[in-house]
């Protein structure tokens, strides 16, 4: 039946979950949850409250010392997950990062000297040059999140991102961070600074995507990074790009 085939879909998505990668291989953007509405499943997409549910995100990967190189300071005890989905509108990132020493912003002026979660993109592996578009997201006291993009049109683009943060809840060692990418923050074209011509990118099952997500984890009160890290092997021109792919 109908909710057979539905069932077994989940099922198969769900097990998929389970014995995916912690390493930088290639990432598999798969889209929102199954959830069971009516008898069957229906595709969801992630809400950005600051939270990960259980069965929000069906693409989860591993960052820590094992799978991953520091650019400045020790990772030591430090680990993320970051968690992937995809529909019509945009792409979904959050991460879940254990940090002891909250560093935040109190306003929008800055994303850097805070805790701070990192995705540079290169869509349709259309750029050709050495940067990827590069987005900062960076916790702020009030749970909202500041967010910048590098590169390419640089600016705050706040106003333009669903963000929440979770904060530092009491009794917790660890923050999350979610935004909703909207697909035109990552296909446009540029007419000046650095330019270049993503908009012909199409955000469709099958579709490349290649990715590079960083964590910084600042002392709180200060310029000073603790850690910055990234999977091993990857690197911030786009040929060292992790390859990834948008899937149903």
């Amino acid at each position: 039946s109908s909710t057979e085939s539905q069932l077994i879909r989940h099922n198969v998505n769900v097990n998929i979950n389970n014995s995916i990668l912690s390493g930088a291989r290639e990432f598999i953007i798969r889209m929102g949850s199954n959830a069971f509405v009516g008898g069957t499943y229906e595709q969801t997409s992630p809400t950005i409250d600051g939270k990960i549910d259980t069965n929000e995100y069906k693409s989860k990967y591993t960052m820590d010392k094992t799978n991953c190189n520091p650019w400045q300071g020790i990772i030591g005890d430090s680990k993320t997950d970051v968690y992937f989905a995809w529909d019509e509108e945009a792409l979904y990132y959050a991460a879940e990062v254990t940090d002891n020493s909250p560093a935040y912003e109190s306003d929008d002026k800055s994303w850097f000297s805070v805790d701070c979660v990192q995705l540079a993109v290169n869509p349709g592996n259309l750029i050709k040059k050495t940067d990827g578009i590069f987005f900062s997201f960076g916790a702020k006291k009030d749970n909202t999140v500041v967010t910048f993009r590098h590169n390419y049109d640089e600016k705050i683009i706040s106003d333009s991102i669903s963000a929440a943060s979770s904060g530092h809840v009491s009794g917790s060692n660890s923050y999350i961070i979610e935004a909703k990418i909207p697909w035109d923050m990552i296909a446009f074209k540029t007419t000046t600074g650095n330019t270049i011509d993503t908009s012909s990118f199409v955000a469709k099952s099958g579709a490349e995507i290649n990715l590079l997500p960083c964590i910084i984890d600042c002392k709180a009160g200060s310029t000073t990074l603790n850690c910055a890290y990234k999977f091993k092997g990857s690197n911030f021109n786009v040929s060292s790009f992790v390859p990834g792919k948008l899937v149903d």
